[in-house]
């Protein structure tokens, strides 16, 4: 999980990472040791050839999806439902796979931060 906030903050910014949404993510990362969350990962598609993706998902969900090869976190997004694990657990706990889409990111190769910039024009 830690990882894949990291992953998140260099992509999109301190404006991602301080977001209200992200508050159990942040207690989680913090207080490793405990359960804060329970279930935060799925099993990476095998059709995803790449060890490492970014996925801005709106379907069933808007959601941040990280890959990090046989392992995708998931993680909030602005829209997301207040939280977003529990609306996982109560809809989808008894599935054995859930249908995800929306939109591949470019992986970050530098400290990018795009939400946390803007260009005046």
């Amino acid at each position: 999980m830690k990882t894949a906030f990291l992953v998140c903050f260099s992509f999109f910014g301190y404006n991602y990472i301080l977001n209200n949404r992200l508050s159990k993510v942040r207690e989680q990362i913090i207080k490793y040791d405990d359960t804060i969350i329970d279930r935060y990962s799925i099993p990476s598609d095998e059709k995803i050839k790449d060890k490492y993706a970014l996925f801005l998902l709106n379907n069933p969900v808007s959601s941040i999806a990280v890959k990090i090869d046989k392992v995708t976190i998931l993680l909030p997004w602005f829209d997301s439902p207040e939280d977003i694990y529990n609306f996982f657990a109560n809809n989808y706990a008894t599935k054995n796979s859930i249908t995800f889409s929306g939109n591949r990111l470019s992986w970050p190769a530098t400290l990018e931060m795009r939400l946390d910039f803007f260009k005046c024009t």
